[in-house]
């Protein structure tokens, strides 16, 4: 009887014996095991351990578990699990690791310490390989994720504009869309250099990820400066004119990197679906429409679609076509405004302005044209056309009509800045043969704000050939009269804003005395911009400006038409 017990005894232990084994044999065909000590160094290994991470069992008893580091994880990773293992407590997450043969795989890990008297000897690691799932999650990521600034991108825009419209059928979702994009991003991106620009964009990325947590919206970054917010819920006014102001307020503040001040003023282009579009590629045009339109606005730059913008958009793409066979044929010109010396009542230098005329449409402002040409890319060719004529008429007035004449130009930022800029002035001074010291540039306030070596060569550049410099439209930009004195700037034209309406308005005639002696204090010539009447005229005066222009002088005249002003005077 006792045997027959026995025997029953040895096949049952014999059946969990090979149990054991075929579990045992399963763990190592599928889970990574290992056993480490309190030190962190290998104490066990499994097969499939040594197989994944193509080290013997040899090579990794008694080496580190920071062998197999990846680099890919933050330098306090691995110390993180080792505080939390510390306290005894389970450590689960996903680690990348590196194999011997330089292989990255990843594994879902958990990490077990066992404790003896409240210290740990011992940690026990069970892992999964999870390498494809974490290939195909990271080509997600790169298929649908913007790698600058972390946002979705527009083809994960399509695709949960797709779902949205699909869920809502029979009926489409309504819904609002906004095209954020920056003004004079490109001059910003060709003054600041790439690197910058873009450490520029991820903190507009940032400010409107901040916003976006206020609001039910999601942002996406699309083309270069271009960002799409989008409203899936609601377009009532209300509801994105709030998101507008919030918009305003937080760019409001210039964005600082290393010694830098961006300005960001954001361009917005609003569409609502389906009111204004009803499928999805014309909504995206007409978005890229508004957003068009929103920028040429003269203050806030937001724009609603509306279906005049496309007939105007007709009108913009002819007049672009007109702009480029003019310029081409010669067909602008240049009227000449004077600068008068108030000591001594003489006319002491003169301002060119463009201006175009067109036989289809008119009398086309430059405040039209001018912006057009930036926009479109063309503003190089009509800045060096400005240039030679300008030089040309300075050479032959102060050759025939016995003057000193120093003739103004005004130039674009966005042509100032550009790397041939030098070159195509230096062009312009060999073919006409001028006097250098008969021309002046005038430049805006925000190029002068750029503190590089680059531009501050070219400004020297400049003034040691003999071409003075000078400010327009002082005082509507960010620079300062500190800053002035580091720059070799000859003169500062203070903006007409300061001169309209003075005679109602005591702080301004007050900011415009303390503008015009600083300047004198600086050893600048100060002219005063917009002088439309007598009135004005009078108010300044006991400021001692020395130069002036306005319409209250003379108005921009055609060549032919200053030359017989100049005669009388």
């Amino acid at each position: 009887m006792r045997t027959r017990q026995t025997d029953w005894l040895a096949i049952i232990q014999a059946e969990h014996i090979q149990q054991i084994e075929h579990i045992e044999k399963a763990l190592n065909a599928s889970v990574i095991l290992a056993k480490l000590n309190a030190d962190g160094t290998f104490a066990q290994v499994n097969d499939f351990f040594c197989e994944i991470s193509k080290y013997s069992s040899s090579e990794l008893i008694g080496a580190p578990y920071t062998l197999l580091r990846s680099g890919f994880h933050p330098s306090n990773f691995f110390t993180k699990i080792r505080q939390t293992l510390n306290q005894g407590e389970l450590w689960t997450g996903d680690i990348c690791h590196r194999a011997k043969d330089g292989t990255l795989y990843w594994t879902k890990t958990t990490f077990v310490p066992i404790l003896k008297d409240h210290l740990l000897k011992h940690i026990m690691t069970v892992q999964t390989d999870i390498t494809d799932m974490k290939n195909i999650d990271m080509l997600k990521e790169i298929a649908y994720y913007d790698d600058l600034t972390g946002l979705a991108n527009f083809r994960k825009f399509k695709m949960d504009f797709s779902a949205l419209q699909h869920a809502s059928k029979p009926l489409p979702h309504m819904c609002s869309l906004m095209l954020f994009s920056l003004k004079d991003y490109k001059l910003t991106m060709k003054r600041f250099g790439l690197s910058n620009a873009q450490t520029f964009l991820q903190e507009v990325a940032k400010r409107l990820r901040e916003i976006s947590e206020k609001f039910d919206y999601t942002v996406f970054k699309l083309e270069e400066e271009q960002f799409l917010i989008f409203l899936p819920h609601t377009h009532q006014s209300n509801e994105y004119e709030h998101i507008i102001h919030e918009i305003y307020r937080s760019f409001r503040q210039p964005i600082l990197i290393q010694g830098h001040y961006f300005k960001a003023e954001p361009i917005i282009g609003i569409i609502h679906f389906p009111e204004h579009a009803q499928t999805f590629d014309l909504l995206l045009d007409r978005l890229a429409l508004t957003s068009s339109y929103a920028e040429k606005q003269s203050d806030r730059k937001v724009a609603i679609y509306h279906a005049q913008m496309e007939e105007e958009h007709k009108y913009f793409l002819l007049l672009e076509s007109a702009l480029r066979r003019a310029l081409e044929r010669d067909d602008l010109e240049l009227h000449y405004q004077p600068k008068i010396d108030l000591y001594h009542h003489q006319v002491e230098g003169v301002e060119a302005l463009s201006r175009w005329y067109d036989p289809t449409f008119k009398q086309v402002p430059p405040n039209v044209f001018i912006p057009l040409a930036e926009r479109r890319g063309f503003i190089n060719d009509l800045g060096e056309w400005s240039l030679r004529i300008a030089a040309e008429r300075a050479k032959l007035w102060n050759a025939n009509l016995d003057r000193n004449l120093i003739v103004a130009v005004n130039i674009s930022p966005t042509h100032f800045i550009q790397p041939n800029f030098l070159d195509q002035l230096f062009q312009v001074l060999e073919k006409t043969k001028v006097n250098p010291k008969h021309l002046q540039l005038e430049i805006t306030e925000d190029v002068v704000m750029e503190k590089s070596v680059e531009m501050h060569t070219t400004l020297k550049t400049i003034t040691d050939i003999g071409i003075s410099l000078a400010i327009d439209d002082f005082g509507t930009g960010y620079s300062s009269f500190g800053m002035l004195n580091t720059f070799p700037i000859d003169s500062l034209k203070i903006d007409r804003s300061f001169v309209t309406n003075i005679q109602n308005d005591a702080k301004k005639a007050a900011i415009l005395e303390v503008m015009i002696k600083l300047g004198h204090a600086l050893k600048l010539d100060v002219v005063i911009e917009g002088i439309e009447n007598e009135e004005e005229l009078a108010i300044l005066q006991p400021f001692a400006p020395k130069f002036a222009q306005g319409y209250y002088f003379c108005k921009p005249l055609p060549a032919n038409e200053f030359e017989r002003f100049i005669q009388k005077k």
